[in-house]
Parts: structure tokens; sequence; C-alpha cells
């Protein structure tokens, strides 16, 4: 497209040496970070216009001074809505973005030919609902793997291949327990994380050995450690505090690799210390590359925050191992 309207579409690599300026920059790359928006912005000149098609979830660093300096104009264009549908109704539906900054009008699907052209707003168009396929008749045999096998056949008339490697170059290790799902947690979408669900969230030898067959396969794909960013999230009211009673005490000591006896070390019923004593063992371990940055993080199931305890980044300094 960039091309067919006389523009060069190029990577953020191939802007040119530093100094080298556009009188208009786009930025269209499928990086929520902002690292893109920021290298856009650098590279407008003086007067210039930088125009942003992405929707970020968070805050990006922006270049305040250079944009001060340049007088130049940032612009918010559209973006591609379906890729950002789900994170969006978990921002609406959480109470955290107000609809009418989303959608400022709502209008019958019939006008959509005439108005969508339309600028200065940006429109919902609603028809009634399209006659679904029946869902199968319920009979004491099915189960509710039934129901999901329908579930994804809605899913895959929709889908969309997605990257081999996580966009945000991120993995999470979090708890299985259904209040602590990440997507919902950070309004991901399909393809922003790896995600290890791990008993309580805690480092185990075995969660230790998944993180390095991550890193191994990442390598594959391209990924480097340096930027990489690793989450480990407990939670707060967790199952784990039941194993702490005597007849359940050697299973968990066997689960996180350690005897019973040395269970009171591991911090398992303080969900803030238990992630600040993972981080210490991944660091001290060689099967993690030192260069990925780590964040210790507590999720509150009753507040729905997340509470960052600790980070390391890097992991440990560059001598060690």
């Amino acid at each position: 497209m960039a091309s067919r309207s006389g523009a060069s579409a190029c990577a953020p690599e191939e802007f040119g040496p530093p100094g080298h300026l556009h009188a208009v920059t786009v930025n269209a790359a499928d990086d929520a970070s902002g690292g893109t928006l920021r290298t856009c912005l650098l590279a407008t000149g003086p007067g210039g216009v930088c125009e942003n098609t992405v929707l970020h979830f968070t805050d990006p660093e922006v270049p305040l001074l250079h944009m001060f300096l340049s007088c130049l104009t940032p612009a918010g264009g559209l973006s591609h809505a379906r890729a950002n549908k789900p994170a969006v109704l978990s921002l609406i539906s959480g109470r955290r973005v107000t609809p009418g900054l989303v959608a400022t009008d709502v209008l019958p699907f019939d006008s959509a030919a005439e108005t969508m052209t339309s600028a200065g707003f940006k429109p919902v168009y609603v028809r009634d609902p399209i006659a679904a396929r029946p869902a199968p008749e319920r009979t004491s045999h099915m189960t509710v793997i039934d129901e999901l096998l329908e579930r994804n056949a809605n899913a895959a008339a929709i889908h969309e291949p997605l990257p081999s490697l996580p966009r945000l170059n991120l993995c999470i290790v979090t708890c299985p327990d259904p209040r602590v799902d990440p997507m919902a947690v950070f309004g991901l979408r399909p393809g922003d994380a790896a995600v290890v669900r791990a008993a309580a969230g805690r480092v185990s030898p075995i969660v230790a050995q998944q993180l390095a067959f991550l890193a191994t396969t990442g390598s594959d794909y391209g990924q480097r450690p340096a930027g990489t960013e690793l989450l480990l999230m407990t939670h707060t009211n967790c199952g784990i505090v039941n194993f702490m009673r005597d007849d359940r005490r050697d299973a968990l000591a066997g689960l996180l690799g350690c005897s019973a006896g040395e269970l009171d070390s591991r911090a398992v019923t303080d969900p803030r210390e238990a992630v600040r004593r993972d981080i210490a063992m991944l660091a001290a371990s060689p099967l993690l590359p030192g260069e990925l940055s780590v964040t210790g993080a507590v999720y509150d199931v009753r507040t729905g925050r997340t509470e960052v305890i600790e980070r390391r980044s890097p992991l440990r300094p560059a001598s060690t191992y």
C-alpha cells in the first residue's frame, strides 16, 4: 500500500543513518511496546508529521524533547481492528477505558457505505444478528469437549496465523488457577506472549527446564536473550498454602525439588517473598542466559491489580557463568 501511494516501506532499522530525516513517517509495525513508534518519531524531520497506526495498551516512551525542538506533529491513524478486538473488549469490560474513546457513534450497518469515509469520528456499525449454526442438541452423552470443539469451529472461521516468536518478546510463568489468566490480567492478545502454567506460579526443576527449552527454541527462530522479558507471577489466595499440612508436605517438596525440611526457605505461604526466592534461584542457575530480564510480580485476585516485587535486568552480570 505504501509503495502504491508513492511512499517507501521499510523496517525501522532501514530508515537510514542518524540524522537522515523524513517529512512524513508512518508507524504500521506490529509492535505494541512502542519501540518502532519512538524510531519513527526520531526519524521525522522539522515540521514533519508522524502517523501512528498501532494500538498501544501501555504508554510507550516517546522522545518529547525531539518532538518539541522539531515542531513535528504526531497523528493517530486507523488500526487493524480485528487483531486488537480481544484486548479492547478486555479494557472496556474491566472499566479501564471509556467506551467513547473507542467508538463515538453507533450507526445502522446499511449506512456504512455513506459514512465510513467521513473524518473525525469512529463509528460502530450494527445489524441484525446473522443466523448462527445451531448448537448441537444437548444429550447425556455430550461432554465439555463437545462444547470446546464447537467453540473451536467458530474460532477457526476467523483464524489468522500467528508469529513463531511472541510479539512482546515476553514469557510469563504463572499459576493454572482460572482466576489468574494472563490474557485477561494484562489485556494480551493471541501471539503476544509465551505462557508457562505451573503450580502456584513457582519455579520448580521442571519449570526451569521448560524455560531453558523455550530459550533454546527461541534462539532457533532468531530470538536473543538480551531484550527478552521473563515474568514470574504468583498470586494471592493461592491453594499451595494447603500443602503445608503435615500430610502433604512431602508431595509439595517433591514438586518444588527440595526436602520437606527446606519448605520454609521456599516461602510457600508468602507470594511476594516467593518470587524473590525464585528469581534468586534462576540467577544462580546456569540453565538460563544471564542477559534475560526477569521480573517478579504478585497478582491480587480480589482487586485485579498486579504488583511488581523485584526486577533484575539483566538476570545476572555478564561475567557470571
